[in-house]
């Protein structure tokens, strides 16, 4: 396909409001954006592109990838978003109203130097991410995969979330602040924080997992699977393999009297515990086929 090449002069692609653009087959490489959006930027407008490769761009602030605002939507199929970088959301960033769809996609290999190393969604914004794999992204601070904060809301199926590094706070894979997420049929497998929740870290949100999660050999130091509070629904799941450096190398529940509920939840080898309570104190095991709820008192 064809090559777009930015040169390091500004967005190089910009979608403005009330217009509807599709791109096949290209390229966009070496945009430097002052503000958001280095190889994309969609302004309020719709965007629809497949066999798109975005690498190597970069952007101050927001969206090193992509950046899509004010209401607008990006529906990205068989994809690419490599190697960019920015300040929050290295691969890409959905803001204000906005939607960003990835279907058979990678992000790869993007680094952010606060949040989202891979993409970051925001204040009302949709990320829907299907049969894709998000990997390798670094952020120096919170959600090395994928950051949500102020009600966003995030769908994940069939995809996998590896190797992702949040190298100082929380959130390896998935970092949650105020949003909802529905997660099913997806692998969540060594990534890594230098806080809290190697796998997902769930601040005040609400989180559903069901039928066939693999949370695998994340680290961190408190809930190397898992670390939440707020609303959290997990189903038919295998949480295995989880290290905590401190504790609950599987969950840490750090309740806040949402309702916590687990069912036919397969834990083995997560050290140094399958789940503890921050509420009491207490480290748990459940073993196979695992079903139970939290609470203030702990998990029962």
């Amino acid at each position: 396909g064809a090559i777009i090449d930015g040169g390091g002069a500004g967005s190089v692609l910009t979608i403005e409001a009330f217009s509807t653009v599709s791109v096949s087959g290209l390229t966009l490489q070496n945009g430097a954006s002052e503000t958001n959006g280095g190889g994309i930027l969609v302004d309020g407008g719709l965007l629809s592109a497949d066999d798109v490769v975005i690498a190597g761009n970069t952007a101050e602030s927001y969206g090193g990838g992509i950046y899509v605002d004010d209401g607008g939507v990006a529906t990205l199929i068989d994809c690419a978003i490599m190697d960019n970088s920015a300040d929050r959301g290295g691969g890409g960033f959905t803001d204000n109203g906005s939607a960003l769809a990835l279907d058979t996609c990678v992000v790869d290999g993007n680094e952010a130097s606060t949040w989202g190393g891979g993409l970051e969604v925001n204040q009302t914004a949709e990320l829907s991410v299907l049969a894709s794999t998000i990997s390798d992204n670094t952020a120096d601070a919170y959600g090395g995969g994928i950051e949500c904060n102020a009600n966003g809301l995030i769908t994940i199926t069939d995809s996998d979330i590896v190797d992702n590094i949040a190298a100082s706070a929380n959130g390896g894979g998935i970092d949650l602040y105020s949003c909802d997420v529905a997660i099913e049929d997806s692998l969540l497998d060594g990534n890594s924080a230098g806080d809290g929740g190697g796998g997902v870290y769930a601040d005040s949100s609400s989180v559903v997992i069901a039928d066939g999660l693999e949370l695998a050999a994340n680290p961190a130091t408190d809930g190397g699977g898992l670390n939440a509070s707020g609303e959290l629904n997990i189903s038919n799941s295998d949480i295995y393999g989880n290290v905590a450096l401190s504790e609950g190398g599987g969950f840490y529940v750090d309740y806040d009297s949402s309702p916590m509920s687990f069912s036919a939840v397969d834990f083995s080898a997560n050290t140094p515990s399958d789940v503890y309570s921050a509420d009491n104190s207490t480290a748990t095991s459940w073993g196979l086929g695992a079903s139970f709820s939290c609470d203030g008192n702990g998990c029962f």
